[in-house]
């Protein structure tokens, strides 16, 4: 029974005034002639409701509101919003992740659901796994990628062990980078600018070798900072004082690229070819003891067992001029300060 029925049958039963019934008859007839002289009119504009949102955590696509996994999926406008400057950034819009820079390489911190990795061990692997268009990054001197040029990224949250392998205790972080375009050619270049002499450029060509059959896509970015810390503060070891010489630490020097080769010669067959490689020269970070004053007044003993161990205690003036306690760094070791990553990497699909 229809709405306009209904109302006709309200008038006749409650022996309502015959225009009165026809009024209210008019009146709800009213919205949908209006809207039937609208179609048309609306007919180019896009359908008002939920969007399908197709994800594959399962290895498969299927979509978010079927998929049997808490994830949390962006896409390439979502993230080119966010402006993120590393994989990190993306943690502000996930739930139950946190993502930090561990002190010591540009290494990643990640956990989700409270299972996570504060080692900056090499060969140490972290119970939160990073994939890029399907290939693992093992390292979490690797992990803190450049999210320039990226597709998608797909957030699964929980033990994902029996799709994606080890290292998955914690959860999952799926990239897919973009591919090749078989048709046309494009370039971007984009770039950054900020204080302590610090830079951002990125850059990405897309080429057409074969037309609809053979593509290449080759994607840049380099990034560094001076740091915003000076190698001010004297320290004494072994009973000889040593001064810093001024010099910014915690500088960063991190330099990435991609090359993907995509053939296509049939609807049928597609083979996608993959390398990547990265180059970090980054400074070690700065760090301040902030113990008090060596010794305690009223009773003329040291405050904490960092003075007793012939650290300096409070320092007094700015202390960003003065965080230079990592003065030892090069006098007990013998090595320069900072940290030198190369990573490289290669693989093809075929699907």
């Amino acid at each position: 029974m229809t709405i306009s029925t209904r109302v006709a049958q309200i008038a006749r039963k409650r022996h309502l005034p015959r225009h009165l019934g026809g009024l209210i008859l008019l009146a709800n007839l009213s919205p949908a002639m209006t809207l039937a002289e609208a179609g048309p009119e609306a007919a180019g504009q896009p359908a008002a409701g939920l969007v399908e949102i197709v994800v594959t955590a399962e290895r498969r696509e299927s979509n978010l509101q079927t998929t049997p996994i808490a994830v949390t999926a962006l896409d390439a406008q979502a993230i080119a919003d966010l402006a993120p400057r590393s994989l990190g950034d993306m943690a502000m819009l996930v739930p139950n992740f946190s993502a930090n820079k561990i002190n010591g390489f540009n290494a990643a911190s990640f956990a989700m659901r409270g299972v996570g990795n504060t080692d900056i061990i090499v060969y140490n692997e972290a119970p939160v796994s990073v994939l890029v268009d399907d290939f693992v990054m093992p390292s979490v001197q690797t992990q803190l990628l450049d999210p320039f040029d990226v597709q998608e990224i797909e957030v699964l949250r929980g033990p994902q062990g029996t799709l994606f392998g080890k290292n998955t205790t914690g959860g999952a972080v799926v990239v897919r980078t973009k591919a090749p375009v078989l048709d046309t050619t494009s370039f971007e270049l984009q770039g950054q600018e900020g204080s302590y002499n610090a830079y951002t450029v990125q850059g990405a060509l897309n080429v057409p070798l074969i037309d609809n059959r053979l593509a290449l896509r080759l994607v840049a970015s380099e990034e560094r900072e001076d740091g915003w810390m000076r190698n001010g503060a004297s320290n004494t070891i072994g009973g000889v004082t040593y001064t810093g010489d001024g010099s910014r630490v915690g500088g960063t020097d991190v330099f990435t690229a991609r090359a993907k080769l995509l053939w296509q010669p049939t609807d049928d067959l597609r083979a996608l070819f993959t390398y990547e490689h990265l180059n970090d020269r980054s400074k070690s970070p700065g760090a301040l003891n902030t113990t008090p004053t060596d010794v305690n007044p009223s009773t003329g003993l040291p405050y904490f067992v960092f003075t007793q161990l012939g650290l300096p205690g409070h320092l007094t003036g700015d202390p960003l001029n003065q965080a230079g306690v990592t003065t030892r760094a090069g006098f007990l070791i013998d090595a320069p300060n900072g940290h030198h990553v190369d990573a490289d990497g290669s693989h093809l699909n075929v699907d």
